[in-house]
Formats: structure tokens, C-alpha cells, sequence
């Protein structure tokens, strides 16, 4: 048997599973009351107990979506993960080649090359209303089609939100911020008004910008309750085009006594058992996707 998995929630992937230790504490849809897990190294199986070499442990690059793993001699399929941990994936991208956007986009270039008129035609008859976007489920369909089954749910996914719709691409980002604010709350954070001032006297050009590290810097010396990994993606959603974060925006979004964020309801999949799922796509942050320009990157532009 099988056991569906979720991983993510407040703390990224990497303090969850990693060779230092770390587990989740409730994995599995259908594992009722108590800790399956606690915060230690997980061995892989298939091991011999007494070798010379050292032994294997997962780390965190084992865990995406459509994995399979066992732990402890429970099998799980990871089937969805929350917005914070994909992204992170994703701003670490070379560490997780799941969530690499040019490694998926070559290997993709690679298989459907060679079929390039028959894979537009196959796009094409896929809208039939010619908007020039399709939802992802039979975004995911084409994509298993073209590939003979050979991409993972999370490379399919991690195509998907590249090419997804301008107003999605928002969407996570307003889901970080309300993360942050629920975070500062929480922890009683209302110090944002030096927070501003003391960011603004390090500006000395006063030209409302400044460099991520300095930015960086300051917040950790207001003790802002984040984590390095959230402090993080939120300061590079408010860089300009010369990496420069406009720190007044930061604050302002950060701000949850000023500009509350409604806290975001979490989405809990229905129990499936293993053959259903893999008949049917996850729940995902993607809902559209531009095909055109992935179309004319792979291909060129049409003449």
C-alpha cells in the first residue's frame, strides 16, 4: 500500500528532510493521530546493515511531487507540496533539477524537436477557441503525450508555471506575502516604522533603492521573525532591473498592521488510492498556460 504525501506548510524542503536530520511530522493523507516521524535521519531501504561504505540517507532533492519513497517500510507518493516550499525549489534551482526551468526546458527541446509541426498542430487543435492559452490539465496531458511519460509531475509543473498566465505568477507572490505577515504577527512584529526610517538613512543617494544584502542586513538586526528562506524570496520580489530592492515597497507589503493580507485557507487533497492518482493530475498553483511562447521558444516564431 501506498500512502499519499503532502510536504511544505511554514518551513521550507530543506529543514524538513536533510542529512542533518529533519522529517515531517505528518506525512500521509491516511495516517491518523500522532507523530509518524520524528526530527531524524531517514535511511533509504534496501541497505545492508553492516558495510563498509557509509550509509544513504534522503535528502531533500529525493522529495518532489510524483516521487516515491519509503520510509521506514512505509511507501508514500508525494502529491502536492505548498506554494513556499515549490518556490523555494525554484530560486535554488541548482540544487533541485526538478525545479529547473532550462534543464526541463532542454530536455524538452531535445524530445520534440524533430516533431515540431506535429506538436504545434497538437497545441493548436488543444484551443480550439484560439486564446492562446490552455488550462493545465491538458497542458499536463500534452506534455506526458510528447514525452512518452518520461517528464516527473513536478518538471510537468515547473514548465507549467513558467508559461503560466501574468495574473498566477501574482497570485504566489501575494500567498508569500500574506506567509510573511502571518509570520510577523504571530511573533508580535509591529516595528516597521523604524524598520523604514533605518533603511532609509542607509540610502544615502536617496534614491529609494538598496542593495539586497544591506537590506538584508538590516532586517536581521530588527530580529524580523522570517525565516533566511521567506526574508529572502520576499526582498527579490522588490528588485529592480539592477537588482536593487526598493525597500519602501517591501516594508509597506510586510506590513500587516497597515496593509493586512486575508490569511490564505489550506487545500488538503481528497484521500485516492494510488491508481486514481495516477490517472489525475495533483492540485496545483497553475491554472493556464501561454503555450505560444513556449511554442516559439522550442521552435522559433512561426513565419
Amino acid at each position: 500500500m501506498a500512502y499519499e504525501g503532502t510536504w511544505g506548510t511554514d518551513t521550507s524542503l530543506v529543514s524538513q528532510i536533510l542529512e542533518e536530520g529533519g522529517g515531517q511530522s505528518e506525512v500521509g493523507s491516511r495516517i491518523l493521530g500522532g507523530k509518524f516521524l520524528e526530527r531524524s535521519r531517514i535511511k533509504k531501504p534496501g541497505q545492508e546493515l553492516f558495510k563498509s561504505e557509509p550509509s544513504e540517507y534522503f535528502k531533500a532533492q529525493d522529495l518532489f511531487i510524483g516521487a516515491r519513497v519509503c520510509f521506514h517500510g512505509h511507501n508514500f507518493l508525494l502529491v502536492d507540496a505548498d506554494e513556499y516550499t515549490i518556490n523555494y525549489m525554484e530560486k535554488h534551482a541548482n540544487e533541485f533539477a526538478v525545479a529547473d526551468t532550462a534543464f526541463i526546458f532542454k530536455k524538452l527541446k531535445d524530445i520534440a524537436e524533430p516533431r515540431s509541426r506535429e506538436i504545434r498542430q497538437v497545441f493548436a487543435a488543444a484551443d480550439p477557441q484560439h486564446t492562446k492559452v490552455i488550462e493545465y490539465d491538458p497542458f499536463r496531458n500534452l506534455i506526458i503525450s510528447i514525452t512518452d511519460g518520461a517528464f516527473s509531475e513536478h518538471e510537468i509543473m515547473t514548465l507549467g508555471r513558467h508559461y503560466r498566465e501574468k495574473e498566477e505568477y501574482e497570485m504566489d507572490h501575494y500567498f508569500l506575502l500574506a506567509k510573511a505577515q502571518e509570520q510577523l504577527k504571530k511573533n508580535s512584529f509591529e516595528n516597521f516604522e523604524q524598520l523604514s526610517i533605518v533603511l532609509g538613512y542607509n540610502d544615502h543617494e536617496k534614491c529609494g533603492v538598496l542593495p539586497y544584502e544591506t537590506c538584508r542586513t538590516i532586517c536581521k538586526s530588527f530580529k524580523l521573525p522570517l525565516s533566511d528562506d521567506l526574508l529572502q524570496t520576499i526582498l527579490t520580489m522588490f528588485e529592480d532591473d539592477l537588482k536593487q530592492v526598493e525597500y519602501k515597497k517591501f516594508v509597506d507589503a510586510v506590513n500587516w498592521r497597515e496593509n493586512q493580507i486575508p490569511a490564505f485557507q489550506t487545500i488538503k487533497l481528497t484521500p485516492q488510492n494510488e491508481d486514481d492518482w495516477n490517472r489525475q493530475p495533483p492540485f496545483l498553483p497553475v491554472k493556464r498556460i501561454k503555450y505560444l511562447p513556449l511554442l516559439d521558444d522550442l521552435f522559433g516564431k512561426e513565419e
